[in-house]
């Protein structure tokens, strides 16, 4: 399955596909989440874990971005995967149903094939 976007992605992480390929600007993002140690996932996914829920139990109209930029902003994540990083984390969540999508994001293995291109696979 190909995905351009965190709203495809968390839906084909909640439909637990076998091969995922990633493209768009994104991609640098989804490298940052795989890559950080399990220390530092723990800081970024407690931090995230209240960000989401507030999400996912608000009705939003505004779309997630601005509201998770306003959220985020401050808080340990932002140093460890930057701002980028944590709204495309958050969206990737809100879009697959909360905070256990992203840890099936890191399950995944992955196979770099270019700058904005990424194959995930289990």
């Amino acid at each position: 399955m190909t995905v351009y976007n965190e709203n495809e992605l968390g839906r084909a992480l909640r439909n637990e596909e076998d091969y995922i390929e990633i493209q768009g600007d994104f991609v640098s993002d989804i490298r940052k989440i795989k890559a950080i140690n399990r220390v530092m996932w723990c800081l970024v996914l407690s931090v995230l874990a209240l960000i989401i829920a507030t999400l996912l139990l608000a009705p939003v109209t505004a779309g997630t971005a601005p509201i998770a930029a306003s959220l985020v902003a401050g808080t340990p994540a932002i140093g460890i995967l930057g701002l980028s990083g944590c709204v495309t984390a958050i969206r990737i969540a809100v879009a697959g149903g909360g905070i256990h999508i992203l840890k099936r994001l890191r399950r995944y293995r992955s196979k770099p094939m270019g700058k904005n291109w990424i194959i995930l696979f289990k």
